[in-house]
């Protein structure tokens, strides 16, 4: 009988041992785990869009077809018209040449000697 109650002792001691060791082990997994993730993300939402999508579907609802043509039309304007503004830059830049860069930098440094010399 006495060896039945320490051999109970000593399976109740291996355990707690086993539990102790596990709570570590896990312990400093956790804080492993925690130490690897990323420590903050933004995530950003246009909102315009989510407006301008709204904007229509109102529009869409209270507007006649004329009224959404016209719209429409006016809209496709205002994304035309940044595009032809840079075309027409890319044009002007096309017609200074070589020579005319010349000139400007010659007529510049006799105007700074011309300034410098007041």
């Amino acid at each position: 009988m006495e060896f039945l109650y320490e051999y109970g002792l000593f399976i109740a001691k291996a355990v707690t041992i086993v539990i102790a060791i596990l709570l570590v082990v896990g312990g400093i997994v956790s804080l492993v785990s925690k130490q690897k993730q990323s420590k903050g993300n933004l995530e950003i939402d246009s909102i315009s869009e989510r407006l301008d999508d709204i904007k229509g579907s109102v529009d869409n609802l209270i507007c006649t077809k004329d009224e959404l043509k016209k719209k429409n039309k006016e809209q496709k304007k205002q994304i035309r018209r940044p595009r032809k503004l840079l075309r027409i830059t890319k044009q002007k830049m096309k017609k200074v040449t070589c020579t005319s860069l010349i000139s400007m930098a010659l007529w510049t440094l006799m105007r700074l000697k011309t300034l410098g010399k007041k």
